[in-house]
């Protein structure tokens, strides 16, 4: 028996759960996403530093450089979000048109 059929029997209509799984995915994708640009960002920002420091030059705030390289990957990440997010939902019903499945 397949999820999707088990979760029509259970009462969830096959859409909702198909539609659940893509936002799954979309929330998945952000996170790996973020994070691996956070971290990234993390990297570059200590390099920066210590390269500041062993210059002479003054080191920069977290405020002016960290922030802006977090708040890039937090809109990279949000991209890949809203755009799986709304590949499922054209995909699920054109898929659910094609099927007659109820929403």
């Amino acid at each position: 028996m397949t999820p999707f059929a088990a979760a029509g029997e259970a009462g969830w209509p096959r859409k909702t759960v198909a539609m659940a799984v893509w936002f799954l995915l979309a929330i998945v994708v952000f996170n790996v996403r973020f994070d691996w640009q956070a971290r990234a960002a993390n990297h570059a920002f200590v390099r920066s530093q210590i390269v500041r420091h062993q210059q002479g030059q003054p080191t920069l705030t977290i405020n002016d450089a960290f922030r802006p390289m977090v708040r890039q990957a937090a809109i990279d990440g949000s991209v890949w979000l809203v755009s799986i997010a709304s590949l499922g939902v054209v995909l699920t019903a054109v898929a659910a048109r094609r099927t007659g499945l109820d929403a």
